[in-house]
């Protein structure tokens, strides 16, 4: 009964005037050999329309969309278990010129600062905890301090 509630999950955002929450519609993972230096794993997560909101975002009907790739020369399926960690300190990477995180609110940007956990596995399913920092949602100006991004949820293999 207990695992019934905890799949119901939300991406949080924490602003400048409060937290504002996000129920996830979809979180998929993915893994890919590279025929390159390195393998990668893709994170997607699909939120719907917020259910806690600031004055300033109830009238935008943000759904947040968020996409996250680690690269890795050591990256190999084995290594996606509990205790798995890894970070993307920049969102875009500049020596491909691609962006590795793509956050969508109103505005695509990349999010820094991202660390990402397993905490647990069954199956292909994977409960990951990620964090990251991306630009305020609605003041693209950079006046505003960065939002963090918090989500923990179980995601499907794509």
């Amino acid at each position: 009964m207990e695992k019934e509630k905890t799949d119901q999950h939300y991406l949080r955002l924490i602003r400048f005037c409060g937290e504002e929450l996000y129920p996830i519609e979809s979180a998929t993972w993915q893994y890919q050999e590279s025929h390159e230096d390195s393998n990668e794993l893709w994170l997607e997560i699909n939120a719907g329309p917020g259910m806690q909101l600031s004055d300033d975002t109830k009238s935008l009907n943000g759904q947040p969309h968020w996409e996250l790739t680690v690269r890795a020369e050591k990256l190999d399926l084995a290594a996606l278990k509990s205790g798995f960690k890894a970070e993307i300190p920049i969102g875009y990477d500049e020596e491909s010129g691609e962006n590795l995180t793509n956050f969508y609110y109103c505005e695509h940007d990349p999010s820094d600062n991202n660390q990402l956990e397993i905490l647990e596995k069954q199956g292909n399913r994977i409960l990951f905890r990620i964090s990251g920092e991306v630009g305020d949602v609605n003041y693209y100006d950079g006046s505003k301090p960065v939002n963090k991004i918090l989500v923990e949820a179980w995601f499907e293999e794509a």
